[in-house]
């Protein structure tokens, strides 16, 4: 009986054993949860700390469980964006293990069969890749992966089988490379479980050497007798330098090669994402990442608040906002310290109201752990609210270690500055600017300058490929906005670009025609004319104008600066045939008298100033018309100033215009004659003349018994005077031959012949005696010369005072020594004292030479530096005179405004300026030249003055005073009427309004009707421009009371004064269906509502087992009742 028992218990745990445990497996298998970033670890030994490991039966799945996502989404990610880095889709609680510091999960299965005696060996042993029976790369689902993302996360799964008999030893080991496409974010030691939590092996994952080693227990050795197989894997993340986007990639596994397709990563288009992770360097420390209105939907009064979770303090410094543009480029940046936006926060939450918002934007910030790290978790609650959206709620969670984000992974940066300020216009760019690196949110290093000496670039290397690096203009110039675009280069280095965009100041420069021409009386009108725009001299932009136009002109959005300085802007108009022009400002008049016009001759004389004497007194000139003579011929001479104007000339004749030119008919000698007659109103006849030139040539004697003593110097120098002055100087050698020449020098001075004379410096022991160009010098013991020279300073004896000759008297020591001398025109003014002792008592005499005759209103000079060429100046500085005169202003006392503020005077001396003045009220309009010379030569110039052209005015000149003339002039004022009412949709609008003109707030005339057969519009024309010297200012107002309708005039330009009518139409509101009430959002994944506050995971396999456990227990105790039964009945 006890033996059947005994059978009976062990049928009975054979079958709960085959029953029990697949089941358990099943509920595990369960409990696994969709990730595409950390790994979930799941213990059945908390004590331990050991990760998951079940038997083979369980099926594949089991092998591929991960960690809960460090992210949760409200909204499913699109196709493209599966597997990405930063997100998942649903949320739930992520618990970390007690093994210290593992990143990822690995899921260890083993079919443990029976128990083997231990082994007696004393040596371990490698197996290598011996036992490693296959491997693949598993998605969060645990399906092989065959095509996913770059930026996905996935779990590299080895399965293994350990035959029976293998005599694997405690302490022996498997090692497994990770493929080198993948990367591992952290080292990481754990133990591979069975399902009894029996330790099989302990592995150890190096991220530096990218290997697996897993070292078999005593465990093992004990229990070799059968198979032992399973798997066991890591979370493992894309090497983005090895893989290619759009392409299939090659994973090798050693023994084995697998391809996944990487898709292109397409956009994120989901309202709110979350993501938490550990830091790498400091376990308290839990970096979050947030997510806002990534598709860029217009959303109003848009808020946010977090709720941190148990065991954290906010940090409020570490929270960083990035604005987006609706391109996607960075619009600026944002903290507690720094924002437009409102926020409020305490340690445990945090709330930013945005107000509206229309692009996406990115939120960065910082808890710090309370409890030293030693949670196995960590989680925020976070809602997103707006006024056209349904709410948001998510709560995530970080794993145990590990990161996540999305943007480019680096090792290298490079940080680009561009201006778009149209190359610094406004001349605001500043020398440098700052850049600074951050990694994870979190300044690295120091603020770079950028700026032209390194090419507004900069690089940084060797970067932590697991971080995420931005750099930040931290000194945005004033009057610029930074833009920041991101890019990778061929060599997978990342490129940042900061431009910075300043848009230039810019300018309206308008205008108007006026037409003085009878109202185109004679027809000659163009239909357009071109209007040119000129910056600081140089032409920008040309406009037709036309009647349709109002004849008004507009340049827009023109450039205010160049370089920096402001620019000049002036306008000139093509010429408009057979009318003059006048410009004021920017407004062009146009003058038109039919059939007149007038030439105006000048001569001009190029003859350096009549040196040679040979311009005669006055010549003739004759006018053609069509090359036949009009009129007698005109004398012009200096009492006319060289000119001659004709005026009252028939412009025209057989309709059509008279070719006028000018001819010169008296023959000038010596002269050649070239017509410049491009402006017919300026024909200038220039008479030029090249001075005479001759040559002076001398040579140098010497009279020394051929250098008998060796006293002769090896040069000596030769003066050319002209007229008494120094004109030029030589030295003479004997390789000259002892000759000397001075060439091209003038022949005349002021029509007279000029004297020249030559001197020779003291030759010391010599005495000098001067014939014509010969210069002597000889040699006799003691004796010396003295040659005197008279020059005279008086602008060529200009006001007639020199007299006809001086007496000069030579001195020894003091004491005059012989009779005066006469220096006169014809001794060329210079005397030589010859045979003179050259000492008395053994000391060198000093002459000197003194002028004894008083010359009345010259003062005298003597330069006795060189003994042997002593220089007497006299001087006389010429008579000066001042001319007086003023101006008249006959235009009515300014009454339209148009007199300048200042005119210029030009003085004339002998019919060529002399000088010019501006002259001014200040001055009340007279003028004064002081100091002019009065004489020319010996004698008195012609002082004539002219005046600059005054725009707008006549002028006439009598004497010394000037006349200026002005017309006022007449305006005209245009209204329009327009209509803002959705073109009279509701029918409102009358047929007609009346308007009434005023000037100076007085109506003037009577009202005018405007109507749709009037085109809505009116001109007054033929209105005075001003009264009292101010101009009248013209208004129109609308006299009409319009029902329904409120009215705005623009009469910013006067000569187009427009009254707008508005009537706001009614408009339907079809009312907005976001489609959130839906069972299913619009991409068909399950609505998110606001009650979902939290997300739980799903059940880990305690409650799931009970059921299956009772059910075998019952099943087995039911065949076990009906075995002892039966027995009973055979017995």
């Amino acid at each position: 009986m006890k033996k059947n028992i005994s059978k009976y218990l062990s049928l009975f745990v054979i079958l709960n054993a085959f029953i029990t445990t697949p089941l358990t497996g099943l509920a595990k298998t369960n409990g696994i949860v969709d990730s595409t970033e950390y790994a979930q670890t799941e213990t059945t030994n908390s004590v331990a700390g050991a990760q998951s490991v079940w038997t083979e039966t369980t099926a594949t799945a089991g092998s591929v469980g991960q960690e809960k996502s460090a992210e949760s989404t409200s909204q499913k990610a699109p196709v493209e964006n599966e597997g990405k880095q930063v997100d998942t889709d649903d949320s739930a609680t992520l618990k970390r293990t007690q093994t210290d510091r593992i990143q990822q999960s690995e899921f260890i299965q083993s079919d443990e069969q029976q128990t083997r005696a231990p082994s007696d060996s004393t040596y371990s042993q490698d197996y290598g890749l011996n036992f490693i029976v296959d491997a693949n790369l598993y998605d969060s689902n645990g399906n092989i992966v065959k095509e996913t993302t770059g930026n996905s996360n996935n779990s590299a799964k080895w399965d293994f089988n350990i035959p029976s008999g293998s005599n694997v030893k405690a302490g022996d080991t498997v090692t497994v490379a990770v493929p080198e496409i993948f990367t591992i974010q952290k080292s990481a030691d754990f133990d591979l479980l069975d399902s009894g939590d029996h330790v099989i092996g302990k592995a150890s994952v190096n991220k530096d050497t990218k290997k697996i080693v897993i070292t078999f227990t005593e465990y093992v050795e004990e229990n070799t007798r059968n198979n032992i197989t399973g798997s066991f894997s890591i979370f493992v993340l894309w090497d983005v330098s090895k893989i290619k986007n759009g392409a299939n990639n090659t994973i090798d596994w050693g023994f084995k090669e697998t391809s996944v397709y990487l898709k292109e990563v397409g956009p994120d288009t989901r309202l709110l994402t979350k993501s938490g992770r550990l830091s790498g360097d400091d376990d308290t420390l839990i970096k979050w990442t947030v997510t806002l209105n990534n598709s860029g939907l217009d959303i109003t009064n848009a808020i946010l608040e977090d709720t941190i979770g148990n065991a954290q303090n906010f940090m409020p410094e570490t929270l960083s906002i990035i604005f987006f543009k609706s391109d996607g480029t960075i619009d600026r940046y944002e903290n507690v310290n720094k924002t437009t936006v409102d926020i409020t926060y305490d340690t445990t939450s945090f709330k930013i109201d945005f107000g509206d918002i229309h692009n996406k934007i990115f939120i960065y910030y910082s808890t710090r752990a309370t409890d030293g790290g030693a949670s196995k978790f960590y989680s925020n609650n976070i809602e997103f609210t707006g006024d056209n959206i349904q709410p948001q709620t998510l709560e995530a969670f970080t794993p145990e270690t590990g990161g996540t984000g999305t943007g480019y992974t680096l090792t290298d940066l490079i940080v680009k500055k561009v201006w778009d300020d149209s190359d610094d216009q406004d001349g605001i760019r500043p020398e440098d600017v700052a850049v600074q690196l951050y990694k994870d949110g979190e300044e690295e290093g120091s603020p770079v300058a950028l700026n032209s000496n390194n090419s507004w670039t900069t690089s940084f290397h060797n970067l932590d490929i697991n971080a995420k690096y931005i750099a930040k203009e931290i000194n945005v110039p004033a009057g610029y906005t930074e833009n920041y675009d991101i890019t990778i280069d061929a060599d997978g280095v990342g490129v940042i670009t900061v431009t910075n965009s300043h848009t230039p100041e810019v300018t309206t420069i308008t205008g108007s025609k006026v037409w003085d021409d009878h109202d185109n009386q004679d027809g000659k009108r163009p239909e357009s004319i071109t209007v040119n725009l000129l910056a600081n001299g140089q032409v920008a932009a040309s406009k037709d104008v036309t009647a349709a136009d109002g004849w008004t002109y507009g340049f827009t959005d023109v450039p205010q600066y160049q370089a920096g300085e402001a620019i000049r802007y002036t306008v000139t108009e093509n010429e408009v045939s057979g009318y003059t022009t006048s410009i004021d400002g920017t407004t062009i008049t146009n003058s038109y008298t039919p059939g007149k016009t007038s030439v105006t001759v000048t001569k001009a004389w190029a003859d350096n100033n009549n040196q040679d004497g040979m311009r005669p007194n006055s010549i003739q000139v004759q006018l053609y018309a069509d090359g036949k003579a009009a009129g007698e011929p005109v004398t012009l001479a200096e009492q006319t100033d060289w000119t001659y104007t004709w005026t009252d000339l028939d412009q025209k004749a057989g309709g059509k215009d008279i070719s006028y030119t000018v001819k010169e008919i008296t023959e000038v000698a010596g002269y050649t004659t070239v017509i410049d007659d491009t402006d017919k109103g300026n024909i200038v006849i220039t008479n030029s003349h090249t001075p005479e030139v001759t040559t002076i040539t001398g040579s140098k004697v010497w009279d020394d018994h051929d250098n008998q003593d060796g006293k002769r110097p090896e040069s000596i120098t030769v003066n050319l005077l002209a007229n008494g002055q120094v004109a030029a100087s030589k030295d003479v050698t004997a390789a000259d031959g002892w000759a000397y020449e001075f060439t091209n020098v003038p022949q005349y001075q002021a029509g007279e012949a000029i004297r020249y004379t030559v001197t020779e410096n003291e030759v010391s022991g010599y005495t000098t005696s001067i014939d014509g160009t010969t210069i002597t010098n000889s040699y006799t013991p003691g004796k010396t010369s003295v040659t005197v020279t008279k020059a005279w300073e008086d602008n060529n004896n200009q006001d007639g005072k020199r007299p006809d000759s001086v007496q000069v008297q030579l001195y020894a020591d003091g004491k005059a020594a012989g009779e005066p001398v006469t220096l006169a025109e014809q001794t060329a003014w210079t005397y030589t004292w010859t045979d003179l002792d050259q000492k008395a008592g053994g000391q060198d005499i000093s002459y000197t030479v003194k002028e004894v005759t008083e010359v009345a209103g010259y003062t005298t000079v003597i330069d006795d530096t060189d003994k042997g060429n002593i220089v007497i100046t006299n001087s006389h500085t010429p008579e000066v005179t001042t001319i007086t005169g003023s101006k008249v202003w006959d235009d009515h006392d300014n009454q339209d405004g148009k007199r300048p503020e200042s005119i210029t005077v030009n003085l004339l001396a002998n019919g060529q300026v002399a000088a010019s003045k501006d002259v001014t009220a200040a001055d009340g309009w007279t003028y004064e030249f002081t100091d002019v010379p009065q004489y020319q030569a010996g004698e008195a110039i012609r002082y004539t003055v002219t005046e600059n052209e005054v725009s707008g005015y006549t002028t006439s000149i009598d004497g010394t005073t000037i006349t200026n003339s002005y017309t006022p002039g007449k305006t005209s004022v245009t209204v329009t009427k327009a209509w803002a009412d959705n073109n009279n949709q509701d029918g409102k609008r009358p047929d007609s309004v009346q308007v009434q003109l005023y000037a100076d707030g007085k109506a003037a005339g009577e009202p005018v009707t405007l109507a749709d057969q009037t085109a809505w519009t009116y001109t007054w024309t033929d209105l005075d421009q001003k009264v009292g010297g101010k101009d009248i200012s013209y208004t129109v107002k609308e006299i009409t009371k319009v029902a329904g309708y409120t009215t705005v005039i623009d009469d910013t330009d006067k000569g187009n004064i427009i009254i707008t009518n508005i009537h706001t139409t009614k408009l339907t509101n079809p009312g907005l269906d976001s489609g959130l009430d839906s069972k299913k959002s619009n991409n068909g994944n399950p609505k998110v509502t606001p009650s979902n506050k939290t997300s739980v995971l799903p059940k880990t396999g305690e409650e799931a087992t009970l059921i299956p456990v009772l059910s075998g227990i019952l099943l087995s105790g039911f065949i076990a009742f009906t075995m002892i039964k039966r027995k009973k009945t055979e017995q």
